[in-house]
């Protein structure tokens, strides 16, 4: 009996710890991600780097500066010209990390995902990592968030 309590106890606690979602206009990360499609699309990169992790611009300023920001983060600083039509996503947070997983059609009119890692600093929500994904088929597109795999 002990267990069973202590099993649904364990489940509402990280029920209470992460939110799950198919993305809407509320969805946080999703609001983030367009914003910063927005920013690189008017060629805005020093306001776009400024939602960039910590982590990420240590590293971009001491490898680089901020006008080498497209050469130094190639994919990162393309996600604006990733998909021809953005289909659907979803996306996954808890208070200090998030990810969020948006689906579509390339410009090349294949299947394609991205998986976005989210870090919270400062009372934002930061891009920390993207993983752009081909996919054979329609059918093998993600059906819930995933965080990145980082290479």
């Amino acid at each position: 009996m002990n267990r069973v309590i202590f099993s649904i106890a364990m489940v509402v606690l990280l029920a209470s710890c992460i939110q799950l979602e198919t993305i809407t206009n509320q969805s946080v990360l999703h609001k983030q991600y367009t914003k910063y499609q927005s920013l690189l699309s008017k060629g805005d990169s020093s306001a776009a780097i400024d939602m960039l992790s910590k982590r990420n611009i240590d590293d971009l300023t001491s490898h680089s500066s901020k006008e080498e920001f497209f050469k130094y983060f190639p994919v990162i600083s393309t996600i604006n010209q990733v998909f021809l039509e953005e289909q659907g996503g979803f996306e996954v947070t808890n208070d200090r990390s998030g990810c969020l997983t948006v689906f579509g059609i390339d410009s090349s009119k294949e299947p394609t995902s991205m998986n976005m890692e989210y870090v919270s600093e400062e009372g934002a929500w930061k891009l920390d990592y993207v993983q752009v994904m081909y996919h054979g088929s329609m059918s093998e597109l993600p059906k819930k968030a995933k965080c990145p795999t980082r290479m």
